[in-house]
């Protein structure tokens, strides 16, 4: 079965100050999300599909063919994701520079992708369990949909407040999820929470259309507002419009939000390496 693996590195990188799904993590230049292509080529996924914005696609589009151009069966698809992609009566209302959020993502993505995926950020590490996992569900569930969940406590910044999505789990399946903002580092709760890991059928695209279209309804000349997946699934379980199973892991995520964030993630990148988690040298076939 054909599945993809979709990244989102539209981001501006303001908090961080830079475009940090482009920074390099590891000792031969690697990017976080090139440990994620790793993995998911490991799982026997071909094909990825970048989601970036036009102003630098053809920077991340040359340096990541380059990087894995000895993988003949690997393709890449670059898709843009710009403000002005919008449902037709709402094109030319506002003018806007800020992106409308990764819901915004699953709304552009509509005509790129055909078969079910994996969807995640450019900035983040889940790390090869949560990747398999998912790989195997979607490859046995292929018209369901999925989010991995990680423990709070293993996904939260020293250098400063973080927001995750609070998740409610009953029986396998997400309940709902709640997008919290100014989460501290020593926060105490014993929960689980999305990471922007998810999987679904192309079923999807279906039913964004209409929750986005009342998102813009409400926020069309609001330039600092954004729809996020949490939220756009948040209001489909509301509706019972979908099902979510839950894929919990137990395994480190880690990322980086702030510009601190970058040499402790160089220190776990390096040690997964020394471990022999990944080669010395991802792009050698």
């Amino acid at each position: 079965m054909n599945l993809q693996l979709v990244i989102m590195a539209a981001g501006m990188g303001s908090r961080y100050g830079g475009l940090k799904q482009i920074d390099e993590f590891g000792p031969n230049r690697e990017f976080l999300m090139d440990f994620a292509i790793y993995d998911a080529y490991q799982a026997g996924v071909r094909q990825i599909c970048i989601v970036v914005r036009e102003s630098f696609k053809r920077e991340i589009e040359d340096l990541l063919l380059s990087k894995w151009g000895a993988h003949k069966d690997l393709s890449f698809q670059f898709v843009c994701q710009e403000t002005k992609d919008l449902p037709p009566e709402f094109q030319g209302k506002t003018e806007r520079e800020k992106p409308w959020g990764t819901a915004h993502v699953l709304y552009v993505l509509r005509k790129a992708i055909k078969t079910p995926f994996m969807i995640m950020n450019a900035d983040d590490y889940y790390g090869r369990a949560a990747i398999d996992n998912l790989t195997q569900f979607l490859q046995k569930n292929p018209g369901q949909h999925a989010l991995v969940s990680y423990q709070l406590q293993k996904t939260l910044s020293p250098y400063g407040p973080v927001t995750r999505g609070i998740c409610n789990i009953q029986n396998d399946k997400l309940v709902a999820i709640d997008e919290v903002s100014h989460i501290q580092p020593n926060d105490p709760r014993q929960s689980y929470v999305s990471m922007n890991l998810w999987g679904f059928s192309p079923e999807i695209f279906s039913i964004v259309e209409d929750s986005f279209k009342i998102f813009l309804k409400n926020n069309i000349l609001e330039p600092k507002a954004e729809y996020q997946i949490p939220q756009i699934v948040n209001d489909f379980l509301k509706d019972k419009k979908v099902t979510i199973h839950a894929l919990s892991v137990d395994s480190d995520w880690f990322g980086v939000t702030h510009k601190e964030d970058k040499e402790p993630v160089q220190n776990k990148i390096n040690a997964l390496i020394k471990s022999g988690v990944y080669p010395q040298n991802l792009f050698q076939v």
